[in-house]
């Protein structure tokens, strides 16, 4: 995506060892990659959507396509130093038939130029050696990010989510391969740039999701959509699989982790066991017998846990605790004093210095330290809190922080 916090990468990677270990395979100026895809019965070739580096021009940007496994790669689809491909998919009925969505953007400290002239929709038939330029019912404008999906079960069908000025946006349709398009709604993405693409159920006709703050799906190819449902779940939903053996089975990636629904999307299954909460920033106290980690993490406010610990079980989710806010630094002399620098869901903060006040976890109160008792704010009283190691934490872990305010990214 283009948002404000984004890291970026060095290329392409390849495992031939099921995961197990991967190598870097070039395009490492591309820094963004939308999507990778792989030919269905020659591995070796394989074609890249580059979206390129977000806060300057050039770089690897644009479709890339190697024959060789990815030892060389061949750049078949340039528009200009400022557009990228944003996706490539691959036609399920015929590998030598492409569609590739280009997207024109340039991040800047105070705005995102979110679009231009050089987003597009372009086919190629001939194995993504040439391409055309789709137009015909598209909008004829400026666009911005551009989210397509091949039906499996369906031919010459491909939809497309269009980021477009307020009157040409929305969803489009073509029936006969690119040649013509159709405008079936108005419907976007909250965030085109954050959210804005789509996938077909392959095995139930018209049956499609688009991902956005709240997933939504349509029944009759695109034509309307609805919420899915999102009872219990985290929001800002960004990557969707679909069981191509039981269309109710799904697996939802979103910013409060992995979810996985039996009944489509009526109810949820959290994964609490995967470290992969999203931390903008981290820090560290001096507490005995191990010192702490502390992070402000993407919508789960600040979380702080243990570095070692004596238990057999190995350091738990309920090892760990929120603070205060949604960043943190940590007081080096002080453990547990922590200054907040954001607004924590649910409520004002304003900064406290690590000097001046600590953080209990009895009562879960800012107070003042003092010898041996400390004078906590809204009347309470409690003694000083015990080194970490010495108690049982029975919070959540960040990453199990599934459910909570929408906040604006």
């Amino acid at each position: 995506n283009s948002q404000r916090s984004v890291g970026w990468g060095d290329g392409v990677y390849r495992s031939v060892d099921g995961g197990r270990h991967f190598s870097n395979m070039g395009l490492k100026a591309s820094e963004h990659i939308g999507r990778i895809v792989v030919h269905p019965t020659n591995p070796n070739i394989v074609w890249v959507a580059a979206q390129g580096p977000l806060w300057a021009p050039g770089g690897d940007r644009g479709v890339y396509k190697t024959t060789d496994g990815g030892k060389t790669w061949k750049q078949v689809l340039k528009v200009d130093e400022w557009t990228g491909a944003n996706e490539v998919h691959l036609d399920p009925n015929d590998p030598n038939t492409l569609y590739a969505s280009t997207y024109q953007r340039h991040r800047k400290v105070w705005t995102l130029v979110d679009g231009g002239p050089g987003s597009g929709i372009y086919k190629s038939t001939d194995g993504g050696e040439t391409w055309t330029k789709l137009s015909r019912g598209l909008p004829g404008g400026d666009m911005g990010r551009i989210g397509l999906t091949v039906p499996s079960n369906e031919r010459n069908v491909v939809l497309a989510t269009v980021e477009a000025s307020p009157d040409a946006r929305g969803t489009y349709r073509t029936d006969d391969g690119g040649a013509n398009w159709s405008k079936l709604n108005g419907n976007l993405a909250t965030s085109p740039q954050y959210y804005q693409e789509l996938y077909a159920d392959p095995s139930v006709r018209g049956r499609v999701y688009m991902i956005d703050t709240f997933l939504q799906t349509s029944d009759d190819g695109g034509r309307t959509w609805r919420r899915a449902g999102e009872t219990n779940k985290h929001v800002d939903n960004h990557v969707v699989w679909i069981d191509p053996d039981d269309s109710r089975h799904l697996l939802v990636g979103c910013d409060g982790g992995l979810y996985e629904t039996f009944d489509r999307c009526a109810t949820w299954n959290f994964f609490p066991h995967l470290p992969i909460t999203q931390f903008y920033k981290v820090d560290v106290d001096n507490d005995l017998p191990f010192f702490n980690v502390y992070g402000g993490t993407q919508d789960n406010q600040t979380w702080g846990g243990p570095s070692r610990t004596a238990s057999d079980n190995g350091i738990r989710n309920s090892d760990h605790e929120p603070p205060i806010g949604v960043a943190d630094a940590v007081g080096p002399r002080a453990p547990r004093a922590t200054t907040a620098s954001a607004t924590p869901i649910g409520g004002s903060w304003s900064a406290v210095t690590a000097s001046s006040r600590a953080w209990t976890r009895a009562t879960r109160t800012w107070c003042t330290a003092s010898t041996s008792t400390a004078s906590c704010s809204g009347s309470i009283v409690a003694a000083a809190s015990a080194p970490r190691s010495s108690r049982s934490p029975s919070r959540a872990s960040p990453a199990a922080a599934g459910t909570g305010t929408v906040r604006s990214s």
